[in-house]
């Protein structure tokens, strides 16, 4: 018995469901960060590309949601972040889904400022209105890339947080 009592501990933590979420560290932020600027150049991504209304994304790595259709501007920011947790971390998006799924956070009674919760790779939703994507936090500012901004894809304008905190409405996530 006390040569299976190992076995037996590594077998209960293989069958432990893994986390939903990725830790924020430091070397995690880092890598989507530089994941998300080399995507910058990617074909399907790029500056100035068309991307209008009739852009659609079959996302299948929001917890709540086995497949979920996002389309216009939620279509360029969750297929963007899909991509660049699948090369940032070399996963497939079935181990995305696994390891770092979308979670949804709202503006409201529990949450009424966004901005203490938002990362480097999150989603988020501007006055119910418009999905970007964040790529870099620096110096009080955030950094977005949006699909659907004037029916183009843009990179890099900027939002203080005091305008954060005004609209951002919704969250999505894949940190803990």
């Amino acid at each position: 018995m006390k040569n299976l009592l190992p076995i037996i501990l590594i077998a209960c933590m293989l069958a432990t469901p893994a986390s939903a979420a990725m830790k924020y560290t430091d070397a995690n932020r880092i890598s989507v960060r530089k994941t998300l600027n080399k995507l910058q150049n990617n074909k399907n991504f790029k500056e100035g590309i068309s991307w209008d209304n009739s852009k659609v994304y079959y996302a299948t790595t929001f917890s709540a949601y086995s497949r979920f259709t996002a389309k216009a501007c939620m279509a360029f920011a969750v297929q963007l972040t899909d991509t660049a947790w699948r090369k940032a971390f070399n996963k497939t998006l079935a181990q995305v889904k696994e390891k770092a799924s979308l979670t949804i956070i709202k503006k409201g009674s529990q949450y009424p400022d966004l901005t203490k919760k938002i990362r480097v790779g999150d989603i988020v939703h501007l006055n119910n209105t418009h999905w970007v994507v964040i790529t870099r936090i620096s110096g009080g500012k955030y950094i977005l890339a949006e699909g659907n901004f004037n029916k183009k894809v843009h990179w890099g304008r900027t939002l203080s947080k005091a305008e954060m905190k005004k609209t951002a409405t919704e969250l999505y996530t894949r940190w803990k």
